[in-house]
């Protein structure tokens, strides 16, 4: 499924805004992050929350990691 990133607002947490999640009940969004881009291992981001704001629009947000100098993220849209 695709879905379109139309924000990120970066403070304490990173809240991701996005669009194309047209479907009742709507598509779940799971975050993944890695480390090293040349040899990448996704792994499932967890803690995460996420809320269907309506209209189409998603919004997740989660606590980058303090332990770790790099992450690199990618979002994965799963229609119901």
């Amino acid at each position: 499924a695709e879905i379109n990133i139309v924000r990120m607002v970066w403070t304490t947490n990173i809240t991701v805004y996005t669009t194309g999640n047209t479907s009742s009940p709507p598509w779940t969004v799971q975050p993944y992050y890695s480390t090293n881009l040349m040899t990448p291992t996704w792994l499932p981001l967890t803690p995460y929350n996420s809320v269907y704001e309506g209209g189409g629009t998603n919004r997740f947000w989660f606590s980058p990691a303090t332990n770790r100098t790099a992450e690199h993220y990618y979002f994965k849209a799963t229609p119901p």
